[in-house]
């Protein structure tokens, strides 16, 4: 890491627990804001950049853009949850039951939940009335039906009044075939009506406290493997443990994980969540500290390359038009990538990226003719 790496990882640790950031010379805030931009972070660190002594603060025009990017933050986030209300009031009216997953329900353990940079809005429905949600919503926002790309494996895809919305059929999938057997029936039985919480003062349903703790990770997991994260995702998972680390059942945990092959992951981001984000080891259950130095192999990683991998080196070229040569084109950058991420989990990497390239070729098949 670089020094201004090191500042914008203070400034987001101090966001996340309210510490002073005690960042260092020289304090170069381009670089900084950046680092932040790459990360997802842009919030996080507009908050605790407003909090510094004031020979550190930011200059005028690096005041100025993280005061916009705060703005535009806050703005999506109240566009998010107006939708979202929309979206609950018609799927509720029409007696279909749903559980919102990830974004606005993890933004409510930030500190400041505007704070957290949001994207689109994630809801499971499962596979008996996903269809049925899709018409409705695609008739709510006034689309004819053929205009919407359909679906990929996992769910549908629609924009619902300037917002995206996705309505899983399956939360996730895991590699190998009876592992991801046994996590899709565990799926069906945790996000079922009885488990569920709610969002305080609302009718929106969440996961329960056992449930986000593994597919949170497991969600990272899946696009490190594929093309790369954001620390905002990590943050999310951090945060998600700060807050309910005593909610969760760890016999049943420890479990769960080793039915879907998911120790070692646990373990490593574990050790980036306690040595580079801050959480307490005693909030990480069945932290063994472990892994430290392929966490910091997997920082490393992420730094570079930025959420979703934006930013990696092996993406200098433009992606080329087509289905099938951008389809081609991400082949080839994951094949060079893999040869990267392999050493920090080579188990755990070889079969994500096996059951990538499987799951590629057969949504290619399927979706395409």
């Amino acid at each position: 890491m670089n020094i201004s790496e090191k500042n914008m990882l203070s400034l987001v640790r101090s966001a996340l627990w309210g510490t002073p950031a005690g960042i260092q010379e020289p304090i170069e805030w381009s670089q900084i804001i950046e680092a932040a931009s790459r990360q997802t972070l842009l919030g996080l660190v507009a908050s605790a950049a407003g909090k510094l002594p004031q020979e550190q603060q930011p200059e005028e025009a690096a005041k100025t853009r993280l005061q916009r990017a705060l703005f535009r933050i806050i703005s999506s986030h109240n566009l998010l949850n107006s939708r979202l209300a929309e979206v609950a009031s018609i799927l509720n009216s029409n007696n279909i039951e749903y559980v919102l997953l990830k974004g606005e329900g993890l933004a409510l353990n930030y500190p400041d939940p505007t704070i957290r940079q949001c994207g689109d809005i994630d809801l499971y429905i499962g596979p008996n009335n996903c269809l049925k949600a899709f018409r409705l919503l695609i008739a709510e926002s006034g689309q004819e039906e053929e205009e919407v790309p359909l679906e990929n494996a996992k769910h549908y895809h629609l924009n619902y009044k300037g917002v995206v919305i996705e309505l899983h059929k399956i939360a996730d999938t895991i590699p190998g075939i009876r592992a991801d057997r046994r996590y899709q029936q565990w799926t069906l039985k945790q996000l079922s009506g009885n488990n569920l919480r709610k969002i305080a003062g609302t009718t929106i349903n969440l996961p329960p406290y056992n449930f986000d703790a593994i597919y949170i990770l497991n969600h990272i997991w899946h696009h490190f493997v594929a093309g790369g994260i954001g620390l905002r995702q990590v943050c999310d998972w951090v945060l998600y443990l700060h807050k309910f680390h005593k909610e969760i059942d760890l016999r049943e945990l420890e479990s769960d994980l080793k039915s879907f092959g998911m120790c070692n992951v646990w373990q490593i981001f574990g050790e980036l969540a306690v040595r580079h984000l801050g959480l307490p080891e005693n909030e990480l259950p069945l932290y063994t500290g472990t892994s430290r130095r392929k966490a910091d192999a997997l920082l490393e990683v992420i730094l570079r390359e930025g959420n979703f991998g934006y930013h990696a080196h092996v993406k200098s070229s433009p992606r080329p038009k087509g289905r099938i040569a951008g389809k081609l084109y991400t082949l080839n950058a994951n094949a060079k990538r893999f040869f990267y991420i392999v050493s920090i989990a080579p188990y755990d990497v070889i079969r994500g990226w096996i059951s990538f390239f499987i799951n590629g070729i057969l949504n290619f098949f399927r979706f395409n003719g």
